[in-house]
């Protein structure tokens, strides 16, 4: 399995009902009030056809709430039958309660945080969102896009991680994986916008982010870059694990903050040594988890690993949980962190 971008905690791990071991039957018919003009859209490799907008989704579980929050901030999760996008916080609190209240389907996930294909299929979805290519992997226990589609339902990746999971991804696909920051939000918001024929709605989230994007901006102007870098607790190790690439990177940057482990593709999150780690010397630190990590464990373990740090010694740190991801919440993250890496521009 490739490596994906998942912090310490196993999401999947929550409390789902399961469900009885049937096996699928046709989908049943779709209601007239979804129908719309048909969209084709191209998705990371295939056509997709929708003749009507989705009313019967189901979210894929993994390392992503990209997909659930954009449709909460969208006005569109009433569409949802079942989400396994589980995280337990977010840099925006509202959200965490919202995609807590969303039906499960009483899906249960294997080993690789993903409902069996036999489950799936027996949902009757008309759509099926992915947050990476793998989520459709028939090696990985998961329903594949070709036997999705043979049941009429319709599936959807998001664009920016056609890549991920993907060993057969073309060379635009994986540039795209590694250096998709905040604009892969927005193309999944624009995405999702058309799909479901809200694309002023999606507009006006985008426009709501740039426009905080903006007034951070406007606030650090002049003020001199930082050093930073962002730490999660450790695969199995008490050396914790430093993100890098693409989003994480784009984050930062939009704080006034480098990643000292800046230009890395993501698959290297876990891999830099604890040698690494002591000569980095972050002027910053972000603290990053799900709601199962202990982040002043987390911090308490940085201090006594790395007392040399800058940002250690001048107690440089600030959480974020979601905002480091594609999704709505980018902005929030952004703000968050150049508040803290820049003090006085505020």
């Amino acid at each position: 399995m490739n490596k994906r971008l998942v912090p310490v905690a196993a999401f999947a791990a929550a409390a789902l009902v399961a469900l009885s071991g049937c096996a699928p039957s046709a989908a049943p018919a779709p209601s007239e009030s979804g129908s719309a003009q048909a969209l084709t859209i191209e998705n990371c490799g295939t056509e997709q056809t929708f003749t009507q907008v989705p009313s019967r989704v189901v979210l894929l579980g993994g390392a992503s709430v990209a997909e659930v929050n954009s449709f909460i901030a969208l006005g569109i999760a009433d569409s949802i039958i079942a989400n396994l996008e589980v995280y337990g916080a977010s840099d925006d609190p509202s959200l965490v309660g919202k995609v807590a209240a969303l039906p499960t389907g009483g899906l249960t996930v294997n080993e690789n945080y993903g409902p069996p294909a036999e489950q799936l299929l027996a949902q009757h979805p008309d759509l099926v969102v992915s947050s990476y290519a793998g989520g459709f992997d028939a090696s990985l226990g998961f329903a594949t896009r070709d036997e999705i589609s043979s049941f009429g339902a319709k599936t959807l990746i998001t664009p920016a991680n056609c890549a991920n999971g993907n060993p057969n991804a073309t060379d635009k696909e994986r540039q795209r994986y590694d250096t998709a920051g905040i604009d892969g939000s927005y193309e999944l918001l624009r995405t999702l916008g058309r799909i479901f024929r809200v694309e002023e709605k999606a507009e006006s989230v985008i426009s709501g982010m740039e426009g905080q994007l903006a007034s951070v901006s406007t606030a650090i102007k002049g003020s001199t870059l930082v050093s930073g870098i962002i730490l999660s607790p450790g695969f199995g190790t008490d050396v914790p694990t430093a993100w890098t690439g693409g989003i994480f990177d784009d984050v930062l940057k939009q704080a006034g903050v480098t990643n000292v482990f800046a230009g890395r593709p993501a698959e290297s999150a876990g891999t830099f040594s604890a040698e690494q780690l002591l000569v980095s010397e972050p002027a910053t630190v972000v603290l990053f988890g799900d709601g199962t990590v202990d982040i002043a464990a987390l911090r308490a373990s940085i201090e006594k690993q790395f007392p040399h740090w800058p940002a250690v010694k001048s107690q440089s740190f600030v959480t974020v949980h979601d905002g480091v991801y594609l999704g709505p919440t980018n902005a929030i993250a952004v703000e968050n962190i150049a508040h803290i890496a820049h003090p006085d521009a505020f």
